[in-house]
């Protein structure tokens, strides 16, 4: 006879957030806590933020355009 176990199986490993979601995306474009987003999440499929990027912010040695 074979016994199967209804109770479920608990996992202790915390979900893993999808690498398409935009916040996901974001918070690997921008630098830590400057994301701040310019409407509120809906089910357009569009989001917009602004923040800082350390890698993109021109350098004060950096030469200017003009």
């Amino acid at each position: 006879m074979t016994v199967v176990s209804t109770v479920p199986i608990e996992s202790s490993a915390a979900p893993v957030a999808d690498p398409r979601a935009p916040a996901v995306r974001f918070s690997r474009l921008l630098d830590p806590g400057s994301a701040v987003p310019l409407h509120e999440d809906d089910d357009s499929g569009v989001s917009a933020v602004r923040g800082w990027s350390t890698e993109l912010r021109p350098s004060p040695s950096a030469p200017t355009r003009g």
